[in-house]
This record gives C-alpha cells, sequence and structure tokens, in this order.
C-alpha cells in the first residue's frame, strides 16, 4: 500500500471544514443539522488546489453549510477568480467561490457555485440561519472560470467557460450589513475538486 500526503497550502491561506465534524456516532444527534460524518482535505502542488470535500450541502435543512474549504481574509470591496478544473464523485455536490461574514455555517454567505458539475448559480443567504437561494442559470462545462465580486453589500456571479476571453454575470443581489468577510473556496460533496491556477485575485 501507497501513502500519498498532500503538501498544505501556502500562507496565508488556511483549510478547514465548514460545519461540526462527528467522528463519534453517539454524537451524531446533537449535531445534526451541520453534521460532517467525513472530514475533507485540501492539498497543495504546483499551484494547483486539491479539495477533497465534506458535508453534504450549502444550505442544509435551509439553515446551515457544510463543506471543506481553503481560504484567506479579504476586507472592502473585492473580486476573486478562479479556474475550476475537474471534479469527480457525487452527482448533486456543490463548489465554487464563497465570501462568509465569518467562519459559522449559519452566517451571511455569497457565493458563486457549480452544482452538480454543470449548473452555475449566484448563491445568496441574506440572513443568519437562513435558506441559501440560488439565481441564474449559466452552463459550467470543464475547466471553467469562476468569479465572485462584491461591492458594498452587491455581489455578482460570473462564469467564462473560454479561460476568460468572454464573461456570462449569472445573477446580482445584496446582502445588507454584510461587513469584511474571509474568502473561501468551498467543495461540498464531491470527494476531489482541483482548481489549477494561481490563488484567486483579489482586489479592493
Amino acid at each position: 500500500m501507497t501513502l500519498t500526503v498532500g503538501t498544505p497550502p501556502p500562507a496565508p491561506w488556511t483549510y478547514g471544514d465548514l460545519g461540526d465534524p462527528v467522528l463519534d456516532e453517539r454524537a451524531f444527534g446533537t449535531l445534526g443539522v451541520i453534521a460532517i460524518r467525513t472530514p475533507g482535505s485540501t492539498s497543495y502542488d504546483g499551484g494547483t488546489f486539491t479539495v477533497r470535500g465534506a458535508g453534504v450541502d450549502l444550505t442544509v435543512n435551509s439553515q446551515g453549510m457544510t463543506g471543506q474549504f481553503v481560504r484567506r481574509p479579504v476586507t472592502g470591496d473585492c473580486e476573486i477568480t478562479a479556474r475550476l478544473g475537474s471534479r469527480t464523485g457525487a452527482s448533486a455536490d456543490r463548489v465554487g467561490l464563497l465570501m462568509a461574514k465569518s467562519l459559522s455555517p449559519f452566517d451571511q454567505a455569497a457565493g458563486a457555485i457549480v452544482s452538480g458539475g454543470s449548473s452555475a448559480q449566484l448563491m445568496l443567504r441574506t440572513t443568519v440561519a437562513g435558506k441559501s437561494a440560488f439565481t441564474g442559470n449559466g452552463t459550467a462545462t470543464l475547466p471553467s472560470l469562476l468569479r465572485l465580486k462584491r461591492e458594498g453589500t452587491a455581489f455578482t456571479a460570473a462564469l467564462s467557460t473560454d479561460d476568460g476571453a468572454t464573461w456570462t454575470t449569472l445573477a446580482t443581489g445584496e446582502i445588507p450589513g454584510f461587513g469584511d468577510a474571509p474568502t473561501m473556496w468551498a467543495s461540498c460533496s464531491a470527494p476531489v475538486t482541483n482548481w489549477p491556477a494561481a490563488p484567486p485575485s483579489s482586489t479592493r
């Protein structure tokens, strides 16, 4: 048997599970809403982030989010762009870019999200512990570029399937009172998602 251990992402990137990992089945009942039965992982090699997903969805029980993320903090207006290179595994997964007000699975968040490997949309959770709403109807063919832009309380998700030559705006929406936020890449229930690009660009 060969065991391959990945290299962690370089600073200032960090990673972890969004939700509550449950390693003891006896504790599952108390952590059912945002429970993670199998923890995820993230590795980095030559400019590619490989994210092994965790959890089940970004709108669990219309309350919270679960997933594996790799993140770096940003403040104020910003724009992040990343290439989604490949994905394998679950057919009902959600992967993409997120800006969340905190690392709480229940907090306000916006995202440029690909569901099931092909449907690209803007995700907004406008209230704490509220339902995540998905709008827009883009078709992602991998590899694709995703972009999430913030201007004040407005968020815009966009998709490019020709390596940035042209962009399609998926949707725009607002989250009142958002404030500053960490930026996350999230992989939810897909066993493996590859992001073969430099870390997402951010501008203020």
